[in-house]
């Protein structure tokens, strides 16, 4: 069951080219959480097919009152897109809010082991792992896999979080935690989450990890070559803004002049 202490749990769905697969992503949501969530909402990046109108179809279908379809009125990108949900969520107080792709690649059958793991981790993230229970990523593109290990372990020491997986799509936040990290000075790439959990680390927040199988068909939107290049290099990027924010240069990206240290609690 979902942890008592969420009243007001937000399930982020961003939505780009997910005609064929956003139907059964929601389906897949847990009967639990479609019942106590206070939304799950989809957010359109500005498909250039009918995949809002898809989704519109599946809010009428599947007769879930707290179900909720946007859309971006331009293509944001994908930290464009989740900056919008992360305004979203804060404006709405919801107590947390999870992202979930719409193009299956990740299970929404999770959702409850991610909120559970939030919980009694006491921690103000949880994300998903391809790798605590698949350390040789049995079922993902080789050339994938080997340039994800190496930024992963770049990510591992530098950032410190100690992660096994540092690049995935999905993750619960404490919206109270969203609120005083300044989010919206971050890319619109690929790489947003990147500069996100360095956001996190310099605010002494806390994450908690559990395991996942992923799914990697003809609709899954991983980036492809040149894009997962440029996500590496933003990535890259981001490590050398983080290391000189540590050291008192810069760091105006992440807020680090006006941004208190918080502890946890």
């Amino acid at each position: 069951m979902m942890p008592m202490l969420f009243k007001k749990v937000g399930i982020f769905v961003p939505s780009y080219k997910s005609f064929h697969t956003l139907e059964n992503v929601i389906q897949r949501v847990p009967d639990e959480i479609k019942k106590t969530a206070a939304e799950i909402f989809v957010i359109d990046d500005a498909s250039p097919d009918q995949s809002y109108e898809n989704a519109l179809e599946v809010q009428k279908k599947l007769k879930l009152k707290n179900l909720v379809v946007l859309k971006n009125e331009k293509n944001l990108g994908f930290g464009g897109n989740h900056k919008v949900a992360f305004q979203y969520a804060i404006r709405k107080n919801f107590d947390v809010v999870v992202t979930l792709h719409g193009d299956g690649q990740y299970a929404p059958e999770k959702i409850p082991e991610l909120l559970e793991s939030m919980e009694k981790n006491n921690t103000e993230i949880a994300t998903v792992s391809r790798f605590l229970d698949n350390p040789q990523g049995k079922g993902m593109p080789r050339w994938r896999f080997f340039s994800n290990r190496f930024l992963n372990f770049l990510q591992k020491k530098i950032l410190g979080f100690g992660l096994s997986d540092h690049n995935v799509g999905m993750r619960s936040y404490r919206v109270w935690a969203l609120e005083k990290i300044p989010f919206e000075r971050l890319s619109d790439d690929y790489y947003f989450d990147t500069e996100l959990l360095s956001q996190c680390r310099l605010a002494g927040f806390r994450i908690s990890e559990i395991p996942i199988q992923t799914v990697y068909d003809k609709y899954s939107h991983s980036p492809g070559y040149w894009k997962t290049f440029k996500f590496f290099l933003g990535s890259l990027h981001t490590l050398l803004d983080y290391r000189l924010a540590l050291l008192g240069f810069g760091g105006k990206k992440y807020g680090i002049k006006n941004f208190k240290r918080e502890k946890t609690h």
